[in-house]
C-alpha cells in the first residue's frame, strides 16, 4: 500500500500534464461521472467552482480517478479528490485563496471539537473504514503558525494496531472546515487471529534470548564535529516476536523513530575534476587521473568501459574527507550495457564502494552452495581489507533472486572489544550463478575509538528498557528476503519495543538518549503547579500548548523575566526548533534572532531584566515592522507617560497599541517597568493570536 501511497502522489503531481482523452471508452465515462456526483455531494462542491480537470489512471489492477475543482474568480480556492472506481476517496485537499491571511489566530474551536468533526467526517466519507480505526493521539505541542488541526488514526484488527494502514485528517481551528483526509489502506490482506498468543512475560524472554540488546558505539555529528557515544541498543531495531509461534520476526516498522546516517551521503553540491585540483595543494587530494588508474587497476576494468563522468564529493558529516565517484560504461544498446558506479577515497585512493549493473545472464543455469559463497567473501574481505578483517563479524546476509538472477549480500560489522560500531561496517554483494562480487560499500570510522565506559550492567539496561518502554502486541509486514519478490503482503501478530523512545540506553547514565547521544525528552504539552493566582493563567495554558513555554514544572508567573527567556517565548512562536536546555541554547537563540533582525548583536545580554519598551521593540522587529516604527515625528503620544518612552521606540508603541499587543492600565503604558513573566506571556499571547 506504501507504494499505491507514492503512486497516487506522483498522479497529483503530473495530472495536469495528461490528456483526459483517454475517458472515451463507455465504462470510464460511466464511473468517472459517478465519481464526480460522489465527490460534488461529499465535500458539498458547489457550481462556484466553475473550471474543472480530471485525470485517470490504473494501478494493481484498480482505476483511480483524480478531479480537480477551481474557482477562476480566485475567491474560493481549490479542490483535489482522488478517488478510485469503486468510490473509495483515497485523498481530498482542500486549498485556501493565495492572497487569505493564513497567520494563526486564536482557535474558535478545541482541538477535541476539531477531533469530533473530523470523526463524524470520516463516517460521512467511509463508515467501513471508521469502524476499523482508532484515534493516535499526539503528545506533541501544537503548531501555533498553522490554520489547522492534524489528526491522525491507525487501522486495528481484533482490537490490535497495524500501523501500515493509516488515515490523515486536518480541519480548520477556525471554521471546522475539512481540509484534507489522506487514506493509506490495503483491502487485500489477511490478517491472523488472535487466539493462542503467548503472553507477554514470555515474549520478554524470547526477545532477550534471540533478538536482544548490545553494546554499540554510535556516532553524532553536531556542528561538524563527530562525537561516539555507547549504548545498549538493538542491531537490528525493526524486529519482534511471533505472537503464535515465538520465532523472530523482521519487519516494516513505519512509526518508529528514524536514524540519520552518515554512511555515503555527500554534500549537495559536487565538484568538477578541474575545481578538485584547485584544493589538492591544501587537501592533499589525488588527482582525478590517479582516481581513475587506481579504480580500474583494483576492480579490474578494462579499456572497453569508458569512463562516462567523474566528481569530486565532500561528506555532509565527515569532516575533511572526499571522494572521488566515477562511472565507466560498456555498450550502448538498451538493456545492453555493462556499468561501475564507483567510489574511492580523494586521499588514500582506497576503493569506499563500487556496484556493477549487467544485463540479465541466462547460460549459467547453476547456482553457487552458500558456503562457496561466504568462503568468496571472506577471501575478497581480506584481500581489500587485510589489515581490519578481524575487526569485523557478521551479522546479517540475504538473497535476492530476481528471474534467474540470485545476488548474495553479506554485511558484516565492526567490533571494538565487546561494542559493536554501528556506522562502521563491510557490505559485499556476489552473484550466485558465477561467484562474482558485484557490489561492494565500506564504512569506517578513521579516529580513535574512546575508552569503553560501561556503568550499567545488561540487567540494568533490560529492566530500563521493559519498565520505561516496554513491548506492545501488534500487526505487522514481516519482511522476509525470501519472500521479497512476492507480490502478497504476510502479515503477523508480533511482539513488537514500543516506539515510543529511541532504543538508546546509556551505558552511563541508563537513560534513554536520542539520536544526538543527548538526554531523550519527549515533545509535550508543558504542566505548570503554580499558575491558579495568575492572572494570565488561561493565556500560560494556551501557549503552552502551541509549545511556547519555559522549563520547569513551576511558571514562577511573579518573577521578572530576563532577555534570554523573553526572546525564547517570542522565538517559539515562530519556531520550534529552539530549547533552552539544548546544548549551546544561548548562542543558537541569539544567532537565530539576530539573523531575524529581532534583536543587534550589540543588544544581547541575556541576564538583563526586560522592560515593557523593550519587549514591544522585539515584538515589532519580529512582525517586520521596524521600518515603519523607525520614522520619526508621525506618531502622536497616546499614554499619559509617553515622555518616558524612549524617542526611538515611540513608533514601535503606536504599532504596538494598534496590534492589540498592548493596551496600558488607566491610560498609563508604564515604559521602564520590568516585566514579570506573566507580563511576558500576556504580551506574546497578544502578539500571536490577537494582531
Amino acid at each position: 500500500m506504501k507504494k499505491l501511497a507514492l503512486f497516487l502522489s506522483f498522479v497529483i503531481l503530473f495530472a495536469t500534464l495528461i490528456p483526459t482523452s483517454s475517458y472515451g471508452e463507455p465504462e470510464y465515462n460511466k464511473k468517472l461521472e459517478e465519481a464526480i456526483i460522489k465527490s460534488k455531494n461529499l465535500f458539498n462542491i458547489t457550481d462556484e467552482y466553475d473550471k474543472f480537470n480530471s485525470n485517470v489512471s490504473s494501478f494493481d489492477g484498480k482505476t483511480f480517478f483524480y478531479l480537480n475543482w477551481i474557482d477562476s474568480s480566485g475567491k474560493l480556492g481549490e479542490i483535489n479528490v482522488n478517488i478510485s472506481s469503486d468510490g473509495t476517496i483515497y485523498s481530498y485537499n482542500k486549498f485556501k485563496p493565495n492572497y487569505e491571511n493564513k497567520k494563526s489566530k486564536l482557535p474558535s474551536i478545541s482541538k477535541d471539537e476539531g477531533l469530533s468533526i473530523a470523526m463524524n467526517a470520516i463516517k460521512n466519507i467511509n463508515l467501513k473504514i471508521s469502524e476499523s480505526i482508532i484515534y493516535n493521539e499526539s503528545q506533541k505541542p501544537i503548531d501555533p503558525n498553522s490554520s489547522e488541526y492534524n489528526y491522525e488514526f491507525i487501522r486495528v484488527q481484533n482490537a490490535i494496531p497495524y500501523f501500515e494502514n493509516y488515515l490523515y485528517v486536518s480541519i480548520d481551528k477556525n471554521t471546522g472546515g475539512l481540509m484534507s483526509y489522506y487514506l493509506n489502506w490495503d483491502e487485500e490482506i489477511s490478517f491472523p487471529d488472535s487466539k493462542d498468543m503467548i503472553n507477554l512475560d514470555k515474549a520478554i524472554e524470547l526477545y532477550k534470548e534471540k533478538i536482544g540488546l548490545s553494546l554499540v558505539y554510535k556516532t553524532n555529528y553536531i556542528d561538524g564535529i563527530d562525537k561516539m557515544y555507547l549504548v545498549y541498543t538493538g542491531l537490528e531495531n525493526n524486529k519482534g516476536i511471533d505472537a503464535k509461534t515465538g520465532e523472530v520476526v523482521s519487519y516494516d516498522d513505519y512509526m518508529g523513530f528514524t536514524e540519520e546516517k552518515g554512511d555515503m551521503i555527500f554534500n549537495e553540491e559536487g565538484l568538477s575534476p578541474d575545481e578538485g585540483k584547485a584544493i589538492k595543494s591544501i587537501s592533499n587530494l589525488i588527482p582525478s587521473e590517479e582516481a581513475e588508474k587506481s579504480a580500474r587497476k583494483v576492480l579490474n576494468i578494462d579499456d572497453e568501459y569508458k569512463l562516462s563522468s567523474i566528481n569530486l564529493y565532500s561528506y555532509i558529516k565527515k569532516k575533511n574527507e572526499y571522494a572521488w565517484t566515477m562511472s565507466f560504461q560498456k555498450g550502448e544498446e538498451e538493456n545492453s550495457h555493462y556499468q561501475y558506479d564507483v567510489s574511492l577515497d580523494a586521499k588514500t585512493g582506497d576503493i569506499i564502494s563500487f556496484y556493477f549493473t549487467f544485463p540479465k545472464e541466462d547460460t549459467i543455469k547453476e547456482y553457487k552452495s552458500k558456503d562457496q559463497i561466504m568462503k568468496i567473501t571472506e577471501d575478497y574481505i581480506k584481500k581489500m581489507n587485510p589489515e581490519i578483517y578481524n575487526e569485523v563479524e557478521l551479522y546479517k546476509n540475504f538473497e535476492d533472486k530476481s528471474g534467474d538472477n540470485l545476488i548474495y549480500c553479506f554485511n558484516y560489522i565492526r567490533k571494538h572489544n565487546e561494542a559493536y560500531i554501528a556506522d562502521d561496517s563491510i557490505s559485499v554483494y556476489v552473484d550466485g550463478k558465477n561467484g562474482n562480487i558485484v557490489g561492494y560499500n565500506k564504512n569506517w570510522h578513521k579516529g580513535e575509538i574512546p575508552q569503553l565506559v560501561n556503568k550499567i550492567s545488561i540487567d540494568e539496561a533490560y529492566k530500563k528498557l521493559f519498565e520505561d518502554l516496554g513491548m506492545e502486541i501488534k500487526y505487522v509486514t514481516a519482511n522476509d528476503s525470501a519472500n521479497s519478490k512476492k507480490t502478497d503482503k504476510i502479515i503477523k501478530l508480533c511482539y513488537c519495543i514500543k516506539s515510543d523512545k529511541p532504543l538508546n540506553i546509556s551505558v552511563e547514565t541508563g537513560e534513554f538518549l536520542d539520536y544526538n547521544g543527548r538526554p531523550f525528552k519527549e515533545e509535550k504539552v508543558a504542566r505548570y503547579r503554580d499558575i491558579d493566582n495568575s492572572y494570565a493563567k488561561e493565556k500560560i495554558l494556551v501557549l503552552a500548548e502551541h509549545g511556547i513555554d519555559l522549563p520547569g514544572e513551576n511558571f514562577k508567573p511573579k518573577d521578572k523575566i530576563n532577555q534570554r527567556e523573553f526572546l525564547y517565548l517570542l522565538a517559539k512562536s515562530n519556531s520550534q526548533n529552539i530549547d533552552l536546555e539544548d546544548e549551546n541554547s544561548d548562542e543558537k537563540l541569539y544567532n537565530y534572532l539576530i539573523k531575524t533582525g529581532v534583536i543587534k548583536d550589540e543588544e544581547k545580554n541575556p541576564e538583563k531584566l526586560v522592560t515593557k519598551e523593550e519587549s514591544i521593540k522585539y515584538i515589532i522587529r519580529m512582525l517586520k515592522y521596524d521600518k515603519i516604527a523607525d520614522i520619526n515625528g508621525i506618531y502622536k503620544d497616546l499614554f499619559k507617560d509617553a515622555n518616558e518612552i524612549d524617542d526611538k521606540l515611540k513608533g514601535y508603541v503606536s504599532i504596538a497599541y494598534g496590534l492589540n499587543i498592548i493596551s496600558g492600565s488607566n491610560g498609563y503604558l508604564r515604559p521602564k517597568l520590568e516585566l514579570s513573566r506573566e507580563d511576558a506571556v500576556n504580551m506574546v499571547y497578544n502578539y500571536l493570536f490577537k494582531n
